[in-house]
């Protein structure tokens, strides 16, 4: 990679499905601790690049760094280790599951991955389990959602799901967070909640790139935004910049 301001860097990603052109060698770069807004109509090929930067899915061909980490042809759950954390717009929590396991899911580490600490939990692993769950409830009073930490995931409303969402991706602790549509179907004081937190983990160092199409919400808090469309970058810039864009306006915004 270079440039010491950026955290991650695509290059001429090519992915198809069933001949159908998802990402027409896309190439972006997202720099430290900014927020950057990707936009488009639908089937431009947003969630195609946020499976491809997971490991959802597989490109043909192109590259995908991580500071200095090579992701393509990385399984999920290793990217998720290095420092990258994502919501789905279908939310992908655990509905039969309280919110605060949910939480408790999320964590990096979890006592349970050790055969040894299954069988015996000795007082090192009720530390773990005894810490991971204050953390767990700090961040639910963090979201507004200690008084649901007993109730269901699948009982919460849609806002609180997405609230929910978000809290289980900064368990993780990641360094890049990838939110899929974060306000989409909620109402204005949800919204709210949700956009001050993302600001607030901006000012923590985190570094987010989000899909919207409310583009109040991509005006107010993005730093810089990239316009796609048939898997390809139209442009990218300001908000404004892009905003005001003809190509922009004739394809999208109008």
């Amino acid at each position: 990679m270079q440039g010491n301001k950026n955290i991650l860097l695509v290059n001429n990603l090519k992915k198809r499905f069933d001949g159908i052109i998802a990402l027409d060698n896309f190439s972006c770069n997202v720099n430290q601790s900014e927020i950057l807004g990707l936009i488009g109509p639908n089937g431009a090929g947003k969630t195609t690049l946020f499976n491809a930067i997971t490991g959802f899915a597989n490109t043909e061909t192109g590259t995908i760094y991580f500071k200095t980490k090579k992701l393509t042809k990385r399984i999920p759950y290793n990217i998720f280790a290095l420092g990258i954390a994502r919501t789905f717009q279908d939310l992908r929590l655990i509905r039969q599951m309280t919110v605060l396991d949910n939480v408790l899911l999320s964590f990096k580490r979890q006592a349970g991955e050790s055969l040894w600490n299954i069988f015996f939990r000795n007082s090192k692993t009720k530390r773990v389990e005894a810490k991971n769950i204050k953390k767990a409830v700090l961040l639910l009073e963090y979201a507004g959602l200690t008084d649901k930490k007993d109730d269901l995931a699948n009982d919460l409303s849609y806002g609180q799901q997405k609230l929910l969402s978000i809290i289980c991706c900064l368990a993780s602790d990641a360094e890049l967070l990838l939110l899929d549509e974060p306000v989409a179907g909620i109402n204005p004081e949800k919204i709210k909640k949700i956009l001050s937190i993302i600001l607030e983990q901006k000012k923590k160092g985190k570094t987010i790139v989000l899909i919207e199409h409310n583009m109040d919400v991509v005006m107010d808090i993005c730093d810089r935004v990239v316009f796609m469309d048939a898997g390809q970058k139209i442009c990218e810039g300001s908000p404004e910049t892009v905003r005001n864009n003809p190509e922009v306006i004739q394809a999208y915004l109008e």
